[in-house]
């Protein structure tokens, strides 16, 4: 099971099929044209607090604001349009459990 741990900005806007295993983390956000599959448990200990300072003023969507202010998971499978910009980001993802320790290797390709 692949485990998604994100301390800043977790909000995935997706044309293909989206799917993890379990999340951990601030306030999150899934959108995508495709599926959007979680094997696992979410987990959210709080806001984004990096978008309250981010977004002021008009220049965020008001998913984003709900993410700001709140402990909370928007999860939009099948969209016909995407909300949020995407970035071209291949993530492939490791997690080796040694001695109790969590490892967690992220390898980001932009392409």
């Amino acid at each position: 099971m692949e485990i998604f741990v994100s301390l800043y900005d977790p909000i995935i806007s997706s044309t293909d099929d989206v799917n993890f295993g379990s999340y951990t983390g601030a306030a999150l956000k899934v959108e995508t044209t495709g599926s959007i599959n979680v094997s696992g448990d979410i987990n959210i200990t709080s806001p984004d607090f990096n978008l309250q300072s981010f977004c002021g003023g008009d220049t965020c969507s008001d998913d984003a604001l709900i993410l700001a202010n709140n402990p909370a998971v928007i999860l939009r499978a099948g969209v016909s349009s995407l909300q949020e910009q995407v970035a071209n980001i291949q993530l492939t993802s490791w997690v080796i459990l040694v001695r109790n320790f969590l490892v967690l290797l992220l390898i980001l390709q932009v392409l």
